[in-house]
């Protein structure tokens, strides 16, 4: 049975190129903590693809190329892909 007194939290910042996630755990009784995060630079032109946990134990650090990644739409499809095949601690 799940816990109900924990949520993990995803923060999304999304600019004219790039998207970076953050994962968060938090519960009542103590603040936020990072699980992981990522991040996608260079959307449409030079795409750039890097993840890694809190503890630094990278899961992935790639470069998509830009028919592959040529906006957003693609750019989250990207980050779920790598979640889906790496140690991130989230899935879509």
């Amino acid at each position: 049975m799940p816990d109900s007194n924990r949520t993990v939290i995803i923060g999304v910042n999304a600019g004219s190129s790039s998207i970076k996630l953050s994962l968060y755990r938090v519960d009542r009784e103590t603040p936020p903590e990072l699980l992981a995060h990522a991040q996608l630079d260079g959307i449409g032109s030079h795409p750039h693809l890097a993840g890694e946990l809190a503890d630094g134990t990278v899961v992935t650090d790639e470069d998509p190329s830009s028919e592959e990644v040529p906006d957003h739409d693609h750019a989250m499809s990207a980050f779920a892909a790598c979640s889906m095949s790496s140690s991130m601690p989230f899935s879509w």
